[in-house]
């Protein structure tokens, strides 16, 4: 009888480790929601597809251009994608988790200059995301949007 629960308990503990996944993987999610951009002037929804991490604008601070339309990709270096409007455009594009708070292997979108540029994300201690594109002068920090969290 010893033998049988000895074995039991082997089998359970084995199916445990195995199952558990690495550590760090409670922490590949956390960048899904929402998030304000520097100023606010975007709220950019981050969710999870085919394994890969996604960013697209759900709302503007100005949704509207000077003629009061709703705004749109113009500069986007698509001719087929000028006429989308802006809420809905993706500008992270498939970020992959690294391990140790960071995304990286992916894309970040500039509407703004129509241009894509190879980015890392890395949630920092305080909450917030950097946002890091290859090639722009800065990084961008963008800020947890409490009132999309569930």
């Amino acid at each position: 009888m010893r033998k049988i629960s000895a074995l039991v308990a082997t089998a359970f503990l084995m199916f445990t480790l195995f199952s558990c996944g690495s550590p760090d993987d409670e922490h590949k999610d956390k960048i899904t929601g929402t998030w304000y951009t520097t100023g606010k002037r975007s709220t950019i929804e981050i969710y999870k597809k085919d394994g890969d991490y996604f960013g697209k604008i759900v709302d503007l601070k100005r949704p509207l251009d000077r003629d009061g339309n709703k705004k749109k990709d113009f500069r986007n270096p698509d001719p087929a994608k000028q006429n989308n409007l802006l809420i809905g455009t993706e500008v992270l594009i498939d970020l992959e988790y690294e391990g140790d708070k960071v995304w990286s292997d992916g894309r970040f979108y500039d509407h703004r200059k129509g241009k894509l540029y190879d980015c890392q994300v890395t949630l920092t201690k305080e909450g917030n995301l950097k946002v890091q594109a290859e090639g722009k002068e800065r990084v961008m920090v963008w800020r947890a949007n409490p009132e999309y969290v569930e």
